[in-house]
């Protein structure tokens, strides 16, 4: 199974140290722009989105294609294309989705209600925040790419495609179910979505282990961000109308 693929931990290290080190790079880029780049606060939002989404997702996809060449893999044999017949796998994408998003949206209006239980209203997303505001055709191609495309495959080969193999086969299944789902759901950084997100990773990661192929958590993923993304866009028509 592509689960128990015997990824090198000092290649799994190398990675991720050159992940932060692009977003360390990123976050130094995003404080220059604040100085020299547009003055709006819409505008520096937008700014900062495109700068996060280059370094990190996208320079982070360059150095998952060197991990997987260093272990002489292909992008195909590790999304599992050739494991199952790929017909088989987008319906258990979507079949999962059918039960995964609504209950993931469930969760979070209840997570919602309780933090303003505590407080006036619960943080929104940046991401959120940013698509909202953008009323550019060409800024909100950006972010649905980033949104659909860019970040499913990205956040699931690192979070599906190695670290949980890496520390399931370290000897630690629960460990890699439990601790991967956190992390993903903690990254995030709002405390509205660690909740629903750290459930939606757990059933990414059974979806994975049912299907053998990655292929599968990456379509789910990009199906319940294409929900959010057309939600974003509804309450941002809902709210240039008034």
């Amino acid at each position: 199974m592509l689960s128990e693929k015997p990824w090198r931990w000092d290649a799994i290290l190398l990675l991720l140290a050159k992940i932060c080190m692009t977003l360390g790079i990123g976050f130094g880029l995003v404080e220059l722009f604040q100085q020299m780049g547009p003055e709006g606060e819409r505008e520096q939002r937008f700014m900062r989105f495109v700068v996060a989404a280059v370094t990190l997702q996208g320079a982070g996809l360059v150095f998952v294609h060197f991990f997987l060449k260093g272990h002489g893999l292909r992008w195909g044999d590790f999304l599992g294309i050739r494991t199952r017949p790929v017909r088989w796998v987008v319906i258990w994408a979507v079949a999962m989705s059918v039960f995964a998003i609504p209950a993931t949206i469930l969760l979070n209006t209840f997570t919602a209600w309780l933090i303003s239980q505590f407080r006036e209203a619960p943080e929104q997303q940046a991401v959120m925040i940013v698509l909202q505001e953008s009323n550019r055709l060409g800024e909100r191609i950006a972010l649905g790419f980033t949104a659909i495309v860019l970040a499913p495959v990205f956040e699931e080969s690192i979070f599906r495609g190695i670290l949980y193999p890496a520390i399931k086969n370290a000897g630690y299944p629960t460990l890699a179910l439990a601790g991967t789902s956190l992390l993903f759901g903690a990254i995030h950084a709002t405390l509205l979505t660690f909740l629903p997100l750290t459930f939606l990773a757990i059933m990414f990661a059974v979806l994975y282990e049912k299907t053998d192929s990655l292929l599968a958590p990456i379509i789910s993923h990009s199906l319940f961000n294409a929900v959010n993304f057309a939600y974003a866009l509804w309450v941002a028509g809902k709210a240039t109308a008034i």
